[in-house]
């Protein structure tokens, strides 16, 4: 079992959200968490850097995520809360991103509603698994809906953004 997830982009100001497919040039990125939660992922490189230029509250919802309280995030009421329906709903038109060279050294994730930041350079020095693989830690971080596939985390998300 597990589940499928789609990130989706808010507006920091509670704009239009955007959702985003897997996909890069086309090509498919597998589905579940831990598929595509890899540094130096093209679809998670690719959504990094659009972040990075546009800066919002991001959420990966998992296919899952169909309960009145998944969607309850710690955000001021005036912004605009996703929900299954913006993600995963029959008229929904993802966006899909274009190759990216880009990285995350030199940066920082910041949730700037609980006022906490992520050192991006120093995250990935003690992260290096036995494998050499490094977990990117936005789709982990954000990720809605766990503990519904099936062997998956409970943690809640945070919503984080890309510091310049």
């Amino acid at each position: 079992m597990g589940q499928y997830y789609m990130p989706i982009l808010g507006n920091i100001y509670g704009g239009q959200c955007k959702v985003f497919d897997r996909s890069v040039n086309h090509e498919y990125t597998m589905a579940k968490l831990l598929e595509h939660s890899w540094w130096q992922n093209p679809f998670v490189n690719a959504f990094s850097e659009f972040l990075y230029n546009n800066p919002g509250r991001v959420c990966w919802v998992g296919d899952y995520a169909t309960e009145p309280d998944d969607f309850n995030l710690n955000v001021p009421v005036t912004i605009t809360r996703p929900n299954y329906k913006k993600v995963w709903g029959k008229n929904v038109n993802p966006l899909t991103c274009d190759p990216s060279d880009f990285t995350l050294d030199g940066k920082f994730l910041v949730n700037f509603d609980a006022r906490q930041f992520l050192d991006l350079d120093e995250y990935k020095a003690n992260s290096v698994g036995s494998d050499g693989w490094i977990l990117h830690p936005l789709p982990l971080l954000t990720a809605i809906g766990n503990d519904r596939g099936g062997g998956e985390s409970n943690k809640k998300t945070a919503t984080l953004i890309a510091a310049k």
